[in-house]
């Protein structure tokens, strides 16, 4: 890990970044921090209530916030980052990414995450809808359209995660960040 102080996985929702986080951040020895539930703590109330209260925009200036804070943190030591799946949206700040950091994205298929967000308890208070679409599959298929170019520029490797258990997701970036 020579040189790389920061991992930052990034990815849609359900795609295992958090999950992932914990474990690599714990094999690295590294502090871990996730970004949805670090917003959550913050605003003291869950990101569905929170968007449902002040929308999409008041939530994306609080991942904005968090995001330039961790990049300005450099005395921290290193860190495992699971990033919001939106993150990418803040172009600026990751077109400014330190070279000590690797960005991992986590990738699936949209049938994939429609069937583990349908299994996780969490989703309605941690995943609110972000179109008014209605179809979890068509809104998974539509926003990915539009960020799986933005995935794309600013990760570094890419993972493709629909088959593989998170400690084989683990042992990859592992591989990569050697």
């Amino acid at each position: 890990m020579e040189g790389i102080r920061r991992i930052f996985l990034i990815g849609y929702r359900a795609t295992g970044k958090s999950t992932v986080g914990r474990l690599l951040a714990e094999a690295l020895g590294w502090r871990f921090l996730d970004m949805d539930q670090e917003i959550k703590g913050r605003l003291q109330m869950d990101i569905s209530r929170f968007v449902e209260e002040r929308g999409w925009e008041a939530f994306r200036t609080e991942e904005k916030r968090l995001l330039r804070e961790i990049l300005d943190q450099r005395d921290q030591g290193p860190m495992v980052v699971a990033t919001g799946g939106g993150v990418v949206l803040h172009q600026d700040l990751l077109s400014k990414l330190p070279q000590d950091t690797l960005v991992v994205w986590l990738k699936a298929t949209p049938e994939t995450i429609e069937a583990r967000m349908a299994h996780d308890k969490g989703t309605s208070v941690n995943r609110p809808p972000l179109t008014q679409m209605g179809s979890a599959i068509s809104e998974i298929r539509e926003v990915l359209r539009e960020r799986e170019p933005l995935y794309s520029r600013f990760s570094h490797v890419t993972i493709q995660c629909d088959t593989l258990q998170p400690n084989e997701i683990k042992e990859k970036i592992l591989s990569h960040a050697r």
